[in-house]
């Protein structure tokens, strides 16, 4: 007669979506992902964790990628989080010591939309721009802001001024 047989299989769908578009923000602030979650599924995130929302802070563009498993299937999503670098580049042109009066040395800051310096971790009254001369001795370094509102500081260097040595004349007869 004919043989009959039967088969069976199980098949899984699996849908996996964070919630957070790829996104840009501050060096180290905090960005919070989430998985659109559905019950009976287990979550592994490329940083190690495994419930369906985590908050990283991140110190550079970073892909975060999750994994979802109901234990027969599974499926990935990621999401790009771009980092905003300020430049605290500090370029220093001319001598670190010199005489008050000497003017040569300029501390230029590296590219941002606003700038503060700063002396002895005191801000110094209307020196906003780039390029800075000091005219006086103290650690000096800058604040910067860049144009998506990120903020950080340059490294601090030290500048001495020495006073103009005193010199005295006298006139003698012959």
């Amino acid at each position: 007669q004919g043989c009959i047989g039967r088969d069976s299989s199980q098949v899984s769908i699996i849908q996996v979506d964070i919630t957070q578009n790829d996104t840009s923000l501050c060096k180290n602030s905090p960005v919070t992902l989430q998985v659109k979650s559905t019950s009976g599924l287990k979550y592994q995130w490329s940083t190690g964790d495994s419930s369906s929302t985590i908050t990283v802070r991140p110190d550079r563009d970073t892909r975060y990628r999750v994994t979802a498993t109901d234990g027969i299937g599974s499926c990935s999503d990621s999401v790009l989080v771009r980092v905003s670098q300020v430049d605290t580049s500090l370029r220093v042109q001319g001598p670190l010591t010199s005489c008050v009066g000497n003017d040569s040395l300029v501390l230029r800051a590296g590219t941002a939309s606003r700038y503060q310096w700063l002396r002895n971790g005191l801000p110094l009254a209307s020196q906003t721009t780039a390029d800075y001369r000091p005219d006086s001795s103290g650690g000096f370094r800058v604040a910067l802001r860049d144009a998506f509102g990120c903020t950080d500081t340059s490294r601090s260097v030290t500048v001495i001024k020495n006073p103009l040595p005193k010199v005295s004349l006298s006139l003698t007869g012959d």
